[in-house]
């Protein structure tokens, strides 16, 4: 299923964001934006013709961490994967464009190195993320375009993470990060093979 526009709404004020690097315990917010390469393949003996096909989205997130002992913490974040354009199906003038929309909403334990003012640290990350997909075609013959929606999934995945992140001063940190997932979503009652590399950049407050 989607989320609706108040639960997206909610998320994003209760939740705004998550930490990658903090070494004191506490909260820590973060809000970061990237980019995310989506990957889709389909098997050609299972749907009668194979796709290896992927495109880029514009990928925001936020998030909330608490950190329980020096150097580890659980975290909580929102991740909209965004949708990206996947492969065109048209022809004889007319584009059929397949795209995929991700939503995905991601527990984590992180480990950080310590956090030392005007000094870089590193961090990595593992959890699980429930995921909701759209798959969407639209159709355009070069005047006006129509998008339907043709198959939709959800479910829980994997996913890992590596960060770098530089202490500004006592409260802020700037952060890189890089978080890849992958799980199987079905559309047209074929099952897809979808792959997520989010690379980002965002900055940290820390309570």
């Amino acid at each position: 299923m989607k989320f609706s526009k108040s639960t997206i709404a909610v998320i994003f004020l209760t939740l705004p964001c998550f930490s990658y690097a903090q070494s004191d315990m506490g909260l820590a917010f973060t809000a970061d934006i990237g980019f995310n390469s989506h990957t889709f393949k389909i098997d050609a003996e299972e749907a009668g013709i194979g796709y290896d096909e992927s495109g880029n989205a514009t990928a925001p997130a936020l998030g909330i961490s608490y950190t329980f002992m020096d150097n580890w913490s659980v975290q909580l974040q929102y991740a909209d994967a965004g949708e990206a354009d996947l492969f065109d199906t048209g022809g004889e003038g007319i584009s059929l464009m397949v795209s995929s929309d991700t939503t995905q909403l991601n527990a984590f334990g992180a480990y950080t190195t310590a956090r030392s003012v005007g000094n870089w640290g590193f961090g990595a990350r593992l959890g699980v993320s429930r995921w909701d997909t759209t798959f969407n075609m639209t159709g355009s013959d070069g005047t006006q375009s129509e998008t339907a929606e043709i198959g939709s999934d959800s479910g829980t995945a994997l996913i890992a993470g590596i960060s770098a992140f530089y202490a500004i001063n006592d409260n802020f940190d700037i952060v890189v990060s890089a978080d890849w997932t992958a799980n199987e979503a079905e559309i047209e009652a074929v099952t897809a093979d979808m792959q997520y590399s989010r690379y980002a950049v965002g900055a940290v407050y820390h309570f």
